[in-house]
């Protein structure tokens, strides 16, 4: 606002129908945001009064490609055009009620803030300062403040666009880039490195060199996609084209994996291409967030989701993937599926013991016998405290899953020394075939479990077989003594014959 108002000068005001000129860059020498201008009468009458924004401008203000907000006299947003929400990744309820200040990085606050105050003595400014993205990404812009009327209040109008650079030649493009990173980026706290259309490093923060783990001089002599993986370099590539060519937006957010001289570094990018005044591409500036915590800790918790914390053996979540998988593979060869159910005998005696701290290291060396003792087709999975099952894909009938317990439960009983204390354990088993006892797993559970305790009730060390010839609830129970060997196959060790 003008600070003097006896010497307000009318003719700052243009005439209805022409171009408004503001101070600053030329970008900013544009038309006003209003289709109608107060006339000589109202600025008599109200000499400071600023350009009103009618309705029409409104919905001007909303399809304007300039990032627009719309300030108070202390900075707070009151309201935002859809490009500069889509922009900084924002919706209007979150940045609504806000200070501008929160848009810009820590060390720039103050400065913002106070170019603020200092618009009660001016008519306009113009700067540049980056602007920080939802995500901490941080986009380079030249800003143009100036006064206008909202909802019949004076308002700040701030309207920001994309940096330009002038100069187009080789060492031109370098001076340009090297004097906007100072200017802006050289003492931010994510790493972000600009590059030229081929990838050749032009500037690059502190914060890359450290991510990267290399020195200056030897990251200038480089080129970008040098730190890529190598499946990764041809996607760069082709991302890079896309925005030059103009098939996709000026700027791309993405993953990415960055190489350093000792580890693979995952990373989020905010990708940005400057044009020149003309149009022309002329360099790329790469903001880097390191994520490799989040996704060790979002890889962890995938993996407890699918696997046991106690034995890293499949849980029941994989098991039920791994039982589908099966199911699809069985039914297109026509093959079978076994299901065993197998419970450690007697197994509280163990922690009542010797304690829970043994028991564990127990299971710990069973889990490891059980998946020793399979195919690498097979799964095996804990599901309860001594409850384990096996899943046996492709099986050509009852006997081959017979087969492979009468070795996994001659394992399983095998003594083993724990701290001075030699403990041998035996196991009891239940096995239900898919299709014949059920096709789900939960089906075929309750068969295998069901079978698994009529053994228990027989003896230890027994397995228990539901009879395919009458129903799954008529057991056939024997000791392993007393199974007939059938013809194997000399590389498997299952049954050729069918069942």
């Amino acid at each position: 606002m003008n600070a003097n108002k006896d010497t307000f000068d009318s003719s700052s005001f243009p005439e209805p129908g022409q171009k408004q000129s503001f101070p600053g860059p030329e970008w900013a020498q544009q038309e006003a945001l209003v289709p109608e201008v107060p006339t000589d009468s109202d600025i008599q009458s109200k000499p400071d009064s600023p350009v009103l924004l009618a309705d029409s401008a409104l919905q001007r203000f909303s399809s304007l490609d300039d990032l627009i907000l719309i300030l108070d006299r202390d900075g707070l947003i009151l309201e935002v055009n859809k490009p500069a929400l889509k922009q900084l990744d924002y919706t209007l309820t979150e940045l609504a009620g806000t200070f501008i200040s929160c848009l810009y990085p820590a060390d720039k606050t103050e400065r913002v803030n106070s170019r603020l105050r200092a618009m009660s003595l001016q008519n306009s400014a113009s700067f540049i300062e980056p602007v920080r993205t939802k995500d901490g990404f941080l986009v380079p812009v030249e800003t143009r403040l100036s006064w206008g009327k909202w909802q019949e209040e004076d308002v700040l109008f701030w309207v920001s666009r994309g940096i330009h650079a002038v100069e187009s030649s080789d060492r031109e493009v370098r001076a340009h880039a090297t004097e906007f990173f100072e200017t802006v980026y050289s003492t931010a706290a994510v790493p972000i490195v600009f590059f030229d259309l081929d990838g050749k490093i032009l500037q690059m923060n502190q914060a890359f060199e450290e991510l990267i783990e290399g020195s200056r001089e030897e990251l200038l002599q480089n080129q970008f996609q040098n730190f890529l993986p190598q499946e990764d370099i041809l996607l760069h590539k082709q991302r890079i084209q896309q925005i030059i060519s103009g098939n996709t937006s000026h700027s791309q957010q993405y993953e990415a994996q960055i190489c350093s001289n000792s580890a693979t570094i995952h990373v989020n990018c905010l990708l940005l291409m400057i044009r020149g005044q003309n149009g022309k591409p002329l360099y790329f500036i790469n903001h880097m967030q390191n994520v490799t915590q989040q996704k060790k800790y979002e890889e962890q918790l995938q993996y407890l989701a699918t696997h046991d914390p106690l034995t890293d053996l499949p849980n029941r979540t994989m098991l039920q993937d791994r039982f589908q998988h099966a199911v699809s593979i069985a039914k297109r060869h026509g093959k079978l599926i076994g299901l065993v159910c197998l419970d450690l005998d007697d197994f509280k005696l163990i922690n009542d013991t010797y304690g829970h701290e043994i028991g564990d290291r127990l299971l710990i060396n069973i889990a490891g016998k059980l998946s020793s003792a399979i195919r690498e087709s097979d799964t095996i999975a804990r599901i309860g405290g001594d409850e384990f099952v096996i899943l046996l894909e492709g099986i050509v009938n009852s006997r081959d899953a017979l087969k492979v317990l009468e070795k996994t439960l001659t394992m399983v009983s095998e003594p083993v020394l724990i701290d001075d204390h030699l403990l041998a354990v035996s196991a009891s088993a239940g096995i239900s075939t898919f299709p014949f006892d059920g096709d789900t797993l939960a089906q075929l559970l309750r068969v295998a479990d069901f079978a698994m305790y009529q053994a228990k009730e027989m003896g230890s060390g027994r397995i228990g077989l539901p009879d395919f010839l009458t129903t799954s609830e008529q057991l056939s129970l024997f000791n392993l003594s007393e199974l007939e060997e059938p013809e194997q196959d000399p590389e498997s060790g299952l049954s050729l014959t069918s069942g």
